[in-house]
């Protein structure tokens, strides 16, 4: 168990699953909230060689478990030396952050306000308080262990080209091509409400708060120049 927490709920209810914990430190998420697959990845047992996702939320992870039918879901301890390849997909923050907001409005006050400029600078000053639900936390919080430092996976993959990158890993693990099982719930149209209100002064403080998700996304853009 990863230190710093005291307990961890794996709960399953329909095709969801929830983590639940308690923090004896100070964390990005306020005590009581959940604590959403901190270090967890999800696997199948049956092919040996179906690799650990380490799914981070609005990033393709619901496609990603479909695609690969992963149905089991754990907690990486500390220390622990998985037996099988392991990756995640990160995104530009950016274009990750209408996805959250409409997630976010789907069921919270944030749905009656009208999208425009003035609601989104509202949204990231609540943010900026703390990141208060699963779809809004930073994408390195889900890749991070107990001292906050990124854990060594195999392969990074960017959701900018998720397609051909994930291709490339399945022939370099050894598994058949598999067509990716898009699962795309949020309407263009809705996504364009968004994008078409982000000013340069939202994006800015999108990039602040997100800024250590900014830093992980380009570096991992500039190493495949």
């Amino acid at each position: 168990m990863l230190a710093g927490i005291q307990a961890i709920y794996i709960h399953q209810t329909g095709k969801h699953f929830n983590i639940f914990s308690s923090m004896s430190k100070a964390s990005i998420i306020p005590k009581g909230h959940k604590a959403p697959y901190k270090c967890a990845y999800w696997f199948n047992d049956d092919l040996q060689s179906n690799p650990a996702f380490f799914a981070i939320t609005k990033n393709a992870s619901t496609t990603m478990r479909n695609t690969l039918g992963s149905k089991k879901i754990k907690v990486l301890s500390s220390g622990e030396k998985l037996n099988r390849p392991s990756f995640t997909i990160i995104r530009n923050p950016v274009e990750r952050f209408p996805s959250s907001f409409l997630e976010i409005s789907k069921s919270s006050p944030w749905g009656k306000k009208a999208i425009n400029e003035e609601t989104l600078i509202e949204f990231i000053d609540t943010l900026k308080e703390h990141f208060f639900d699963t779809h809004v936390l930073p994408q390195v919080h889900f890749v991070s262990d107990e001292n906050e430092k990124l854990i060594n996976l195999d392969y990074w993959l960017l959701f900018d080209n998720l397609e051909k990158e994930f291709k490339e890993m399945l022939m370099d693990i050894g598994i058949s091509d598999k067509k990716i099982k898009h699962d795309r719930k949020t309407a263009k149209g809705k996504l364009d409400s968004v994008v078409n209100v982000m000013t340069p002064k939202v994006e800015e403080l999108i990039i602040e708060i997100y800024n250590e998700d900014w830093k992980l996304y380009n570096k991992l853009k500039n190493e495949r120049k």
